[in-house]
């Protein structure tokens, strides 16, 4: 009579069998492992990660069956790094399993657990992910662009820009080194934050500290409406305004744009205000969570009735109070400021060489805007200096068209300018998401 076959079913009934009966080995035989491989056609890869089910836990070995890839086992190093994960298994549960070996020398699959814990902890994540819940995690460590967290075994990053108002760093000019130095003081802490973003595959967490504060802010914020005037503290001044946390809820904090400082020219916030000091502010904007408000808007406009007290063709004393590329500020009394366009003298060179800064001349009021808070300027005897200088005069027509085009120019540039130093204020170093 023939011997019947060898295959893949009879080989893996008698792995198990062997394992009931509590033998360790397996039958060496090169015919039982090529009836396997025979019958498998696409076998597992190093590293592939499979299901199967428990079959038998014994001294340092753990035994899974693996359906058609035969019975697999977890042993030596692997056990021991994954014993706080087998110590929960019982024989039936399901449970998934990386393949270390296709096969070792007794014919089973080596397997490993020791990423079984962590692969939990990913789901558990993505639960809570979805349940929009909190999660606690610890600060590891900085790095410019936010802070390195952890939270059982996962790592994640919680970028800079995601940090409360009372965690964010507020560094003069964005300086990245003193943003690091200010990170590095939460290492050790546990911060409450909430997942924005999850991959297990590319093992990726993202998450953000502000995203819980948003929630609560955006219900306190429904108790106010622009127009409201506010009780606050200053709590930092940087280069573009002053925050100001609101007396009646300290958790609420806006924005004092500079330009809304004062109705003068301010070059320097620190100038005006200091923290710790107590102001009174208008709220001027709500929008996204972000509340605007002003000191100006509770002065007096001293640009009403501005062309009754500076009319046209009026010569006034005024103070060069600040150059730029396109011309220059003249303070003509606390709050109004006139410009004196660069295209007067021909280029800046000239008109610094004409004009010394903080010096006081007299200037001829050309033209007088309330509505756009314009007062433009040329300088009394301006012919004699440029010819003292050998400068040529340019035409008059030709001077007032540029002027006027120029100027209106400057409007939109200043206009530009304060929207980019808003949205700067948001985050006050670019939004990196990555470590």
């Amino acid at each position: 009579m023939n011997a019947l076959p060898i295959t893949h079913d009879l080989m893996h009934q008698a792995q198990v069998l062997h394992i009931m009966v509590g033998e360790l080995s397996q039958p060496k035989e090169s015919d039982l492992r090529s009836a396997m491989k025979a019958n498998v056609s696409t076998p597992p890869k190093q590293g592939e990660v499979l299901e199967g089910t428990v079959l038998s836990k014994q001294n340092r070995a753990l035994y899974i069956d693996l359906g058609a890839f035969g019975t697999g086992i977890v042993f030596g190093v692997e056990y021991r790094l994954g014993r706080e994960a087998i110590k929960h298994l019982n024989p039936g549960d399901v449970v998934s399993v990386k393949v270390a070996d296709i096969e070792n020398e007794d014919g089973f699959v080596e397997l490993s657990l020791k990423d079984l814990g962590q692969r939990k902890e990913w789901e558990t994540l993505e639960e809570r992910k979805n349940a929009n819940e909190t999660v606690l995690v610890k600060i590891m460590a900085a790095n410019k662009g936010g802070l390195l967290v952890s939270v059982n075994g996962v790592n994640g990053f919680l970028p800079v820009s995601r940090l409360t108002p009372e965690h964010y760093p507020r560094v003069d000019g964005g300086d990245k080194g003193k943003i690091l130095q200010e990170l590095q003081k939460f290492v050790g802490q546990d911060m409450e934050v909430k997942i924005i973003d999850l991959n297990p595959k590319e093992e990726r967490l993202i998450v953000s500290e502000k995203e819980i504060f948003e929630e609560q802010l955006k219900e306190r914020l429904t108790e106010y409406n622009v127009g409201d005037v506010i009780e606050g503290t200053v709590t930092a001044v940087v280069d573009f305004g002053a925050f100001v946390k609101f007396k009646n809820n300290p958790d609420i904090e806006g924005l004092i744009h500079i330009s809304e400082l004062s109705w003068g020219l301010i070059d320097n916030p620190n100038e005006l205000l200091k923290p710790g000091d107590h102001v009174n502010a208008k709220i001027i904007d709500i929008q996204n969570n972000k509340v605007s408000l002003s000191l100006k808007a509770l002065q007096e406009d001293p640009w009403m009735n501005i062309e009754k007290k500076y009319p046209a063709g009026t010569t006034i004393n005024g103070e060069v109070f600040k150059f730029t590329p396109y011309g220059a500020f003249i303070r003509v009394d606390e709050n109004i400021y006139g410009l004196i366009h660069v295209s007067k003298f021909g280029d800046i060179q000239t008109m610094r060489e004409i004009l010394k800064d903080k010096t006081t001349y007299q200037f001829v009021i050309e033209s007088v805007n309330p509505q756009d808070k314009r007062l433009m300027l040329t300088l009394k005897d301006l012919d004699e200096k440029l010819e003292s200088l050998g400068k040529k005069k340019e035409g008059a027509k030709e001077h007032k068209k540029e002027v006027k085009e120029e100027a209106g120019d400057t409007q939109e540039e200043a206009k530009e300018s304060k929207d980019r130093e808003e949205q700067e204020s948001q985050s006050g170093v670019p939004d990196e998401d990555a470590e």
